[in-house]
Protein backbone atom coordinates (compact mmCIF):
# COMPACT_ATOMS: atom_id res chain seq x y z
CA UNK A 1 0.00 0.00 0.00
CA UNK A 2 2.83 2.73 1.05
CA UNK A 3 4.63 1.60 -2.42
CA UNK A 4 1.22 2.54 -4.07
CA UNK A 5 0.67 5.19 -2.17
CA UNK A 6 4.39 6.68 -3.49
CA UNK A 7 3.65 6.03 -7.05
CA UNK A 8 0.35 8.50 -7.19
CA UNK A 9 2.55 11.06 -4.49
CA UNK A 10 5.03 10.82 -7.67
CA UNK A 11 2.41 11.15 -10.43
CA UNK A 12 0.47 14.17 -8.67
CA UNK A 13 3.59 15.85 -8.09
CA UNK A 14 4.32 16.13 -12.35
CA UNK A 15 1.06 17.29 -12.52
CA UNK A 16 1.44 19.94 -10.17
CA UNK A 17 4.82 20.87 -11.17
CA UNK A 18 3.65 21.55 -14.54
CA UNK A 19 0.85 24.09 -13.68
CA UNK A 20 2.45 27.30 -14.11
CA UNK A 21 2.06 29.71 -10.40
CA UNK A 22 0.50 26.66 -8.65
CA UNK A 23 3.17 26.32 -5.94
CA UNK A 24 6.28 28.07 -5.86
CA UNK A 25 9.27 28.42 -3.67
CA UNK A 26 12.65 26.72 -3.56
CA UNK A 27 13.13 23.80 -5.65
CA UNK A 28 9.75 24.20 -7.07
CA UNK A 29 10.18 27.18 -9.62
CA UNK A 30 13.30 25.16 -10.82
CA UNK A 31 13.06 22.96 -13.94
CA UNK A 32 14.02 19.76 -12.72
CA UNK A 33 16.21 18.50 -15.42
CA UNK A 34 18.50 21.38 -14.96
CA UNK A 35 19.42 20.81 -11.48
CA UNK A 36 23.70 21.17 -12.13
CA UNK A 37 24.27 20.01 -7.92
CA UNK A 38 22.97 16.76 -8.12
CA UNK A 39 22.93 16.63 -4.05
CA UNK A 40 19.54 19.27 -4.68
CA UNK A 41 17.66 15.78 -5.81
CA UNK A 42 17.85 12.82 -3.47
CA UNK A 43 18.94 9.56 -5.39
CA UNK A 44 16.01 7.76 -3.66
CA UNK A 45 13.73 10.36 -5.89
CA UNK A 46 15.62 9.88 -8.83
CA UNK A 47 15.21 6.01 -8.28
CA UNK A 48 11.46 6.59 -8.13
CA UNK A 49 11.04 8.07 -11.33
CA UNK A 50 13.68 5.49 -13.13
CA UNK A 51 11.17 3.03 -12.25
CA UNK A 52 7.80 4.80 -13.94
CA UNK A 53 10.34 5.43 -17.22
CA UNK A 54 11.55 1.65 -17.33
CA UNK A 55 7.94 0.46 -16.64
CA UNK A 56 7.20 2.56 -19.49
CA UNK A 57 10.01 1.12 -21.70
CA UNK A 58 9.19 -2.11 -20.94
CA UNK A 59 5.24 -2.92 -20.82
CA UNK A 60 4.75 0.27 -23.99
CA UNK A 61 4.93 0.23 -27.35
CA UNK A 62 8.27 -1.88 -27.78
CA UNK A 63 6.04 -4.68 -25.36
CA UNK A 64 3.30 -4.47 -28.13
CA UNK A 65 5.60 -5.02 -31.17
CA UNK A 66 7.23 -7.78 -29.85
CA UNK A 67 4.16 -9.67 -28.92
CA UNK A 68 3.02 -8.81 -32.81
CA UNK A 69 6.51 -9.96 -34.34
CA UNK A 70 6.02 -13.14 -32.35
CA UNK A 71 2.03 -13.38 -33.58
CA UNK A 72 1.00 -13.41 -30.10
CA UNK A 73 -1.14 -10.41 -30.89
CA UNK A 74 -2.66 -8.50 -34.69
CA UNK A 75 -1.72 -5.17 -35.46
CA UNK A 76 -5.51 -4.33 -36.96
CA UNK A 77 -5.51 -0.22 -37.33
CA UNK A 78 -3.11 2.43 -38.36
CA UNK A 79 0.71 2.54 -37.36
CA UNK A 80 0.32 -0.90 -35.96
CA UNK A 81 -1.21 -2.64 -39.09
CA UNK A 82 1.93 -1.56 -40.70
CA UNK A 83 4.40 -2.51 -37.70
CA UNK A 84 2.42 -6.79 -38.15
CA UNK A 85 2.53 -6.35 -41.44
CA UNK A 86 6.39 -6.09 -41.34
CA UNK A 87 6.18 -2.01 -43.10
CA UNK A 88 7.04 -0.33 -39.43
CA UNK A 89 7.38 3.09 -39.02
CA UNK A 90 10.84 3.95 -37.15
CA UNK A 91 10.24 7.55 -35.87
CA UNK A 92 7.99 4.97 -33.52
CA UNK A 93 10.86 3.53 -31.89
CA UNK A 94 12.52 7.66 -30.97
CA UNK A 95 10.67 7.95 -27.93
CA UNK A 96 11.66 5.05 -26.34
CA UNK A 97 15.39 5.98 -27.45
CA UNK A 98 14.55 9.06 -25.77
CA UNK A 99 13.18 6.61 -22.40
CA UNK A 100 15.91 4.75 -22.34
CA UNK A 101 19.29 7.37 -22.57
CA UNK A 102 17.56 10.56 -21.35
CA UNK A 103 15.84 11.68 -17.99
CA UNK A 104 14.78 8.67 -15.85
CA UNK A 105 16.60 6.65 -18.01
CA UNK A 106 20.29 5.84 -18.29
CA UNK A 107 21.26 9.63 -16.50
CA UNK A 108 19.19 9.25 -14.47
CA UNK A 109 20.56 6.03 -13.26
CA UNK A 110 24.01 7.24 -13.56
CA UNK A 111 23.34 9.77 -10.90
CA UNK A 112 21.41 7.83 -8.77
CA UNK A 113 24.49 5.35 -8.60
CA UNK A 114 27.08 7.69 -8.62
CA UNK A 115 25.36 9.99 -5.11
CA UNK A 116 24.34 6.62 -3.52
CA UNK A 117 28.02 5.61 -3.72
CA UNK A 118 29.40 8.69 -2.46
CA UNK A 119 26.85 8.18 0.19
CA UNK A 120 27.44 4.23 0.76
CA UNK A 121 24.09 3.63 -0.04
CA UNK A 122 25.01 0.46 -1.47
CA UNK A 123 21.45 -0.81 -1.82
CA UNK A 124 20.17 1.76 -3.40
CA UNK A 125 22.77 1.55 -5.61
CA UNK A 126 22.59 -2.12 -6.50
CA UNK A 127 18.86 -1.24 -7.07
CA UNK A 128 19.59 1.22 -9.37
CA UNK A 129 22.13 -1.08 -11.53
CA UNK A 130 19.70 -3.92 -11.64
CA UNK A 131 17.23 -1.20 -13.69
CA UNK A 132 20.11 -0.44 -15.61
CA UNK A 133 20.77 -4.33 -16.41
CA UNK A 134 17.29 -5.06 -17.12
CA UNK A 135 17.12 -1.94 -19.60
CA UNK A 136 19.92 -2.18 -21.52
CA UNK A 137 20.28 -5.78 -21.77
CA UNK A 138 16.52 -6.16 -22.95
CA UNK A 139 17.91 -3.26 -25.34
CA UNK A 140 20.17 -5.64 -26.49
CA UNK A 141 18.37 -8.28 -27.10
CA UNK A 142 15.68 -6.03 -29.24
CA UNK A 143 18.12 -3.87 -31.31
CA UNK A 144 21.71 -5.74 -31.27
CA UNK A 145 24.49 -3.01 -31.35
CA UNK A 146 23.34 0.41 -29.42
CA UNK A 147 25.19 3.02 -27.72
CA UNK A 148 26.15 2.18 -24.45
CA UNK A 149 29.81 2.34 -22.85
CA UNK A 150 29.78 6.10 -24.34
CA UNK A 151 26.37 6.74 -23.90
CA UNK A 152 24.76 9.45 -21.40
CA UNK A 153 28.75 10.75 -21.03
CA UNK A 154 28.94 14.46 -21.97
CA UNK A 155 32.07 14.01 -22.89
CA UNK A 156 30.71 12.07 -26.41
CA UNK A 157 28.52 13.80 -28.52
CA UNK A 158 28.24 10.80 -30.86
CA UNK A 159 28.53 8.18 -28.60
CA UNK A 160 29.76 4.79 -30.58
CA UNK A 161 27.32 1.62 -31.22
CA UNK A 162 28.37 -1.21 -29.31
CA UNK A 163 27.96 -4.47 -30.03
CA UNK A 164 25.39 -6.92 -28.78
CA UNK A 165 27.48 -9.50 -27.33
CA UNK A 166 29.93 -6.46 -25.83
CA UNK A 167 26.59 -4.68 -24.31
CA UNK A 168 25.63 -8.13 -22.42
CA UNK A 169 28.95 -9.04 -21.31
CA UNK A 170 29.10 -5.57 -19.49
CA UNK A 171 25.58 -5.80 -17.97
CA UNK A 172 26.73 -9.12 -16.71
CA UNK A 173 29.82 -7.37 -14.62
CA UNK A 174 27.04 -4.86 -13.91
CA UNK A 175 25.24 -7.25 -12.45
CA UNK A 176 27.78 -8.83 -10.60
CA UNK A 177 28.57 -5.47 -9.45
CA UNK A 178 25.12 -4.94 -7.61
CA UNK A 179 25.17 -8.12 -6.26
CA UNK A 180 28.51 -6.69 -4.22
CA UNK A 181 26.98 -4.29 -3.30
CA UNK A 182 24.06 -5.62 -2.17
CA UNK A 183 25.45 -8.21 0.06
CA UNK A 184 27.57 -5.07 1.55
CA UNK A 185 24.25 -3.66 2.94
CA UNK A 186 23.98 0.05 4.04
CA UNK A 187 24.60 1.26 7.47
CA UNK A 188 20.92 3.37 6.79
CA UNK A 189 17.95 1.13 5.39
CA UNK A 190 16.57 1.98 2.31
CA UNK A 191 13.12 3.43 2.95
CA UNK A 192 10.92 0.59 1.53
CA UNK A 193 8.28 2.75 0.05
CA UNK A 194 11.15 3.79 -2.73
CA UNK A 195 11.76 -0.02 -3.75
CA UNK A 196 8.76 -0.57 -5.89
CA UNK A 197 9.56 -4.64 -6.30
CA UNK A 198 10.99 -6.30 -3.69
CA UNK A 199 10.86 -3.37 -0.50
CA UNK A 200 14.32 -3.12 -0.62
CA UNK A 201 14.21 -7.12 -0.04
CA UNK A 202 18.23 -7.89 -0.62
CA UNK A 203 17.45 -12.04 -0.97
CA UNK A 204 14.91 -11.43 -3.38
CA UNK A 205 17.12 -8.84 -5.70
CA UNK A 206 20.35 -11.03 -5.88
CA UNK A 207 17.78 -14.67 -6.62
CA UNK A 208 16.68 -12.13 -9.82
CA UNK A 209 19.93 -10.83 -10.34
CA UNK A 210 21.03 -14.45 -10.78
CA UNK A 211 18.26 -15.32 -13.05
CA UNK A 212 18.53 -12.74 -15.21
CA UNK A 213 22.19 -13.00 -15.55
CA UNK A 214 21.01 -16.73 -16.47
CA UNK A 215 18.96 -14.78 -19.35
CA UNK A 216 21.90 -13.59 -21.15
CA UNK A 217 24.28 -16.71 -20.88
CA UNK A 218 21.79 -18.45 -22.56
CA UNK A 219 21.13 -16.16 -25.17
CA UNK A 220 24.95 -16.73 -25.76
CA UNK A 221 24.89 -20.47 -25.35
CA UNK A 222 24.17 -21.56 -28.94
CA UNK A 223 27.31 -19.66 -29.83
CA UNK A 224 29.31 -20.73 -26.68
CA UNK A 225 27.75 -24.07 -25.35
CA UNK A 226 30.30 -24.05 -22.17
CA UNK A 227 27.26 -21.29 -21.24
CA UNK A 228 24.50 -23.78 -20.70
CA UNK A 229 26.56 -24.86 -18.00
CA UNK A 230 26.74 -21.46 -16.36
CA UNK A 231 23.37 -20.70 -16.96
CA UNK A 232 22.32 -23.43 -15.67
CA UNK A 233 24.15 -22.65 -12.48
CA UNK A 234 22.87 -19.28 -12.45
CA UNK A 235 19.63 -20.14 -12.16
CA UNK A 236 20.00 -23.00 -9.62
CA UNK A 237 20.66 -19.63 -7.30
CA UNK A 238 17.82 -17.85 -9.43
CA UNK A 239 14.46 -17.25 -8.20
CA UNK A 240 13.20 -20.55 -6.60
CA UNK A 241 10.19 -19.06 -5.53
CA UNK A 242 7.27 -20.31 -7.77
CA UNK A 243 4.24 -18.96 -5.60
CA UNK A 244 5.30 -15.81 -7.81
CA UNK A 245 6.69 -13.41 -4.11
CA UNK A 246 10.06 -13.47 -5.53
CA UNK A 247 9.38 -12.57 -9.21
CA UNK A 248 10.76 -9.21 -10.57
CA UNK A 249 7.35 -7.63 -11.81
CA UNK A 250 6.12 -4.32 -12.36
CA UNK A 251 3.43 -2.42 -9.58
CA UNK A 252 0.16 -1.27 -10.56
CA UNK A 253 -3.00 -0.68 -9.01
CA UNK A 254 -6.85 0.32 -9.75
CA UNK A 255 -6.16 4.23 -9.66
CA UNK A 256 -5.92 5.90 -12.51
CA UNK A 257 -2.35 7.32 -12.66
CA UNK A 258 -1.28 3.52 -11.52
CA UNK A 259 -3.32 0.99 -13.78
CA UNK A 260 -1.24 -1.26 -15.95
CA UNK A 261 0.26 0.01 -19.31
CA UNK A 262 -1.44 -2.81 -21.63
CA UNK A 263 -4.89 -2.24 -19.58
CA UNK A 264 -4.78 1.50 -20.49
CA UNK A 265 -3.54 0.77 -24.20
CA UNK A 266 -6.34 -1.40 -24.87
CA UNK A 267 -9.35 0.56 -23.70
CA UNK A 268 -8.16 3.46 -25.25
CA UNK A 269 -7.63 1.94 -28.81
CA UNK A 270 -9.58 -1.46 -28.67
CA UNK A 271 -9.61 -1.43 -32.66
CA UNK A 272 -5.60 -1.50 -32.79
CA UNK A 273 -4.47 -4.75 -31.66
CA UNK A 274 -6.25 -7.75 -31.05
CA UNK A 275 -5.66 -11.83 -31.28
CA UNK A 276 -2.49 -13.31 -33.31
CA UNK A 277 -4.14 -16.04 -35.25
CA UNK A 278 -0.57 -18.42 -34.87
CA UNK A 279 -1.18 -18.25 -30.90
CA UNK A 280 -5.12 -18.85 -31.53
CA UNK A 281 -4.38 -22.18 -33.60
CA UNK A 282 -1.79 -22.87 -31.28
CA UNK A 283 -3.93 -23.02 -28.36
CA UNK A 284 -6.67 -24.37 -29.97
CA UNK A 285 -5.26 -27.44 -30.89
CA UNK A 286 -3.84 -27.91 -27.83
CA UNK A 287 -7.42 -27.47 -26.04
CA UNK A 288 -5.84 -25.21 -23.99
CA UNK A 289 -7.37 -23.32 -21.55
CA UNK A 290 -5.94 -20.36 -21.64
CA UNK A 291 -6.82 -19.54 -24.78
CA UNK A 292 -9.91 -17.60 -22.99
CA UNK A 293 -7.69 -16.49 -20.50
CA UNK A 294 -5.65 -14.50 -23.07
CA UNK A 295 -8.23 -13.05 -24.95
CA UNK A 296 -12.41 -12.34 -24.89
CA UNK A 297 -14.79 -13.55 -27.96
CA UNK A 298 -16.40 -10.95 -30.73
CA UNK A 299 -19.85 -11.48 -29.64
CA UNK A 300 -19.26 -15.29 -29.42
CA UNK A 301 -17.61 -18.17 -27.38
CA UNK A 302 -14.98 -18.28 -30.48
CA UNK A 303 -11.69 -16.71 -30.23
CA UNK A 304 -10.90 -15.15 -33.76
CA UNK A 305 -7.21 -14.08 -34.51
CA UNK A 306 -5.54 -12.67 -37.72
CA UNK A 307 -2.70 -13.45 -39.59
CA UNK A 308 -0.29 -10.42 -41.58
CA UNK A 309 -1.77 -10.09 -44.74
CA UNK A 310 -5.40 -11.45 -44.02
CA UNK A 311 -8.18 -8.89 -45.38
CA UNK A 312 -10.18 -9.50 -42.39
CA UNK A 313 -9.40 -7.25 -39.59
CA UNK A 314 -11.25 -8.21 -36.84
CA UNK A 315 -10.03 -10.18 -34.19
CA UNK A 316 -10.34 -11.09 -30.87
CA UNK A 317 -9.63 -8.65 -28.35
CA UNK A 318 -6.92 -8.42 -24.78
CA UNK A 319 -8.98 -9.95 -22.00
CA UNK A 320 -8.75 -6.67 -20.06
CA UNK A 321 -12.34 -7.40 -18.13
CA UNK A 322 -10.06 -10.63 -16.15
CA UNK A 323 -6.50 -11.49 -16.61
CA UNK A 324 -5.14 -8.44 -18.38
CA UNK A 325 -7.14 -6.13 -15.83
CA UNK A 326 -6.26 -2.79 -14.74
CA UNK A 327 -4.07 -4.34 -12.12
CA UNK A 328 -2.02 -6.91 -14.03
CA UNK A 329 1.49 -6.97 -12.80
CA UNK A 330 3.97 -8.19 -15.69
CA UNK A 331 6.62 -10.29 -14.74
CA UNK A 332 10.08 -8.77 -15.83
CA UNK A 333 12.42 -11.93 -14.61
CA UNK A 334 10.31 -14.65 -12.96
CA UNK A 335 10.49 -18.36 -11.76
CA UNK A 336 7.98 -19.88 -14.69
CA UNK A 337 11.26 -17.99 -16.72
CA UNK A 338 14.00 -19.49 -14.33
CA UNK A 339 12.08 -23.07 -14.60
CA UNK A 340 11.93 -22.87 -18.37
CA UNK A 341 15.76 -21.82 -18.13
CA UNK A 342 16.89 -24.42 -16.41
CA UNK A 343 14.49 -27.42 -18.37
CA UNK A 344 16.48 -25.93 -21.86
CA UNK A 345 20.18 -26.04 -20.07
CA UNK A 346 19.30 -29.62 -18.85
CA UNK A 347 18.14 -30.96 -22.14
CA UNK A 348 21.36 -29.31 -24.08
CA UNK A 349 23.40 -30.59 -21.37
CA UNK A 350 22.01 -34.13 -22.54
CA UNK A 351 19.75 -34.33 -20.01
CA UNK A 352 16.04 -34.63 -21.37
CA UNK A 353 14.33 -36.46 -18.76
Amino acid sequence: MVKKVKIVFFSMLVLFLGCEDFLSGPLLDQNPNEVDDVSVVSAEALLVGSQVTIYGVMEGYLNRVVSMFMQQMSGLQTDYYRDFNCDPIDVNTNGRWTAMYGTGGLIDLNTTQKVAEEQEKYVLLAISQMWEALLFSTAADLWGAIPYSQAANPEYAEPKFDSQQDVHLAVLELINDAIENFKKGQTFALPTEYDFTFNADVDKWIAAAHTLRSRIYLNWAEVNPDYYQIALQESEIGILDESGDGDWTALHGSSIAERSVWFQFILSNTDYMGAGKLLVDMLERDNDSRLNIYFLGNGTPDIVGVSPGDSIQSASMLNITGHYGMQWEPEFVSWYENSFIQAECYFNLGNES
